[in-house]
């Protein structure tokens, strides 16, 4: 009996070790896993821009580009300043003697205003004060902002018969109101190129005949808006 219960569990042995069923072991599900070799694992992922750029190079070209925008920027400043300057030496050499009242009825041709007109200096008079001769002459060469108000109509058109030359004062329409100005020049359309007297040149306009008057004193007139004269 015992011989054939040996027997039995031997078959039954024999029959385990030789079946073709897989055996499912926890500690083989680890080997069945992909191994991700070491060589893709350490190379880092790059990204690149639409333009062909990556991140890292298209930023360091953006604050390239801003510090040389930057560096202009100061230089066109520090050369605006500097024109200023001369500006306002040239105003300051200006003799007093031609800018005296003008009683002859003709307008006055004056030096055609500069490109970039000087500031007022800050030690200039405030409005309502009586200026100096000296004050009144650097106010009255056109070469100084400070930025006067409108005068009275002079009611005297100018038509297309009217003789005009560069230089030559004016009163120029803004709206309903009349301002001292300077010809500047002339359009090949027959429009006139004018400079408002004591404003920034940005203002400057090609305007119509129809928007001139003759008049004199025009730029006295409009420093007396905001000063008084000289003694």
């Amino acid at each position: 009996m015992r011989r054939v219960l040996r027997t039995a569990a031997a078959i039954a042995l024999t029959g385990l070790v030789g079946c073709d069923e897989p055996v499912n072991r926890p500690e083989d599900a680890s080997a069945a896993r992909p191994q991700a070799s070491p060589t893709s694992a350490q190379q880092p992922t790059v990204v690149v821009s639409p333009g062909g750029m990556d991140p890292a190079a298209q930023s360091e070209a953006i604050l390239q580009l801003k510090a040389e925008v930057t560096a202009l920027r100061q230089e066109n400043a520090s050369l605006r300043q500097e024109l200023l300057k001369q500006n306002a030496k040239a105003a300051a050499a200006v003799p007093v003697t031609p800018y005296l009242p003008n009683k002859s009825g003709v307008p006055t041709t004056y030096t055609l205003p500069p490109e970039a007109l000087s500031p007022r200096r800050d030690d200039f008079p405030a409005p309502g004060s009586v200026l100096s001769r000296e004050e009144f002459s650097e106010l009255m060469t056109g070469a100084v902002q400070f930025n006067p108000g409108p005068i009275p109509s002079s009611n005297r058109p100018v038509t297309d018969e009217t003789p005009l030359h560069a230089g030559q004062e004016i009163q120029l329409k803004w709206g309903d109101t009349w301002w001292a100005a300077t010809i500047t020049g002339f359009e090949e359309d027959g429009t006139v190129r004018t400079s408002y007297f004591g404003w920034d040149r940005r203002h400057d306009e090609a305007v119509p005949r129809s928007d001139l008057q003759l008049d004199t004193n025009t730029r006295e007139r409009a420093i007396q808006g905001i000063y008084r004269h000289p003694p």
